[in-house]
């Protein structure tokens, strides 16, 4: 109805009016959206000097986005294939529905084994033959096989994944990452590995699980000590060869990023950097001293970077900018 006001208005009113009007209300929508959707009660949002600019110059969200890549053969684009089964290398069993792929295996001859990778940008579900579900997140990698062998269900981890995983009797389910195993029947856990970080992180959301530190590089742990993580339970895995175990009262925060938001738990600015630098492809620049503070809070990740630089903002703890794709953060 306002549409239509306007247009009848218009001819009695000075046309130069019209495209500023048009930013202005361009500009209030975004602010309002910012304010009242992203809002902390602690941290409130306010507009920057910098919107307009970074609305013109910003960076989608990641999406659906992965390769699949059978032992021997070349990868597959899964996020350009329609939905249905899927014919691949001579596999009859795969089918994609949306962004999760269902994964039955082949029941003829040895299994080959299967590597789901993300791009930087990009996230995946894939359900294994024997039921466990695994979201890959940004950046990230699973090898498994087409169809577990016998008394065996092992996987290897590079990244990050939230897993689901099936109850499979007396057979545990394992996870091979970097400088550690980990071993359950039946839990949900969040496992965060990325390469070239300082350490990894473990979340129980549900059950139980061990961990085998392994060791990297020159550090190796001799005889492979085990840690037991139950419900709740939050392993930091620092360099790889050392563990400290805390508890958290809402284990299932570490896997917001599967219902697409950012959920940050006194994370330092340089973690919360590199999740943006996976999701959206920025490059993050720090400007003098890096910050020392933590960023707690949580906003979706399914909007424009520059929406979630302002929630940042909003946290009061460092001073975030962007210009083409760069993030500029510098310390308050």
């Amino acid at each position: 109805m306002k549409e239509e006001k306007a247009k009848t208005q218009a001819p009695q009113k000075n046309n130069s009016f019209v495209p500023m009007a048009a930013a202005l209300i361009i500009f209030g929508i975004a602010a309002f959206y910012v304010l009242y959707y992203y809002r902390k009660p602690d941290a409130p949002i306010k507009p920057t000097d910098h919107m307009a600019h970074e609305l013109r110059n910003d960076l989608p969200p990641g999406k659906a986005r992965a390769t699949l890549t059978l032992e021997g053969q070349q990868p597959l684009v899964l996020d350009s294939l329609a939905d249905g089964q899927i014919a691949y290398a001579g596999l009859n069993t795969l089918s994609k529905t949306g962004n999760r792929l269902q994964w039955k295996g082949n029941t003829a001859g040895a299994p080959a084994m299967v590597t789901l990778s993300t791009p930087v940008g990009g996230l995946y579900t894939v359900t294994l033959s024997d039921g466990t579900t695994v979201w890959l997140n940004a950046a990230s990698s699973l090898q498994f096989p087409e169809t577990f062998p016998a008394g065996s269900r092992e996987v290897a981890l590079k990244g990050q994944a939230y897993f689901e995983i099936a109850p499979g009797g007396s057979q545990p389910f394992v996870i091979h990452t970097e400088g550690m195993t980990l071993g359950s029947s039946s839990a949900s856990i969040d496992l965060k590995n990325y390469s070239g970080e300082p350490g990894a992180q473990i979340t129980m959301v549900n059950g139980n699980a061990s961990v085998s530190l392994t060791g990297t590089g020159t550090v190796q742990q001799e005889n492979h000590p085990v840690t037991s993580l139950n419900t709740g339970d939050q392993a930091f895995v620092a360099q790889r060869n050392s563990i400290r175990v805390a508890a958290v009262k809402e284990p299932a925060y570490a896997a917001d990023w599967i219902n697409h938001q950012f959920h940050f738990n006194n994370d330092s600015i340089t973690t919360v950097m590199r999740d943006l630098e996976r999701w959206f492809g920025a490059r993050v620049v720090y400007e003098g001293d890096i910050p020392a503070a933590t960023i707690s809070g949580k906003v979706a990740s399914d909007i424009p970077l520059s929406l979630v630089l302002n929630f940042l903002r909003g946290t009061g703890k460092a001073h975030f900018r962007q210009d083409n794709g760069t993030v500029y953060v510098t310390k308050k």
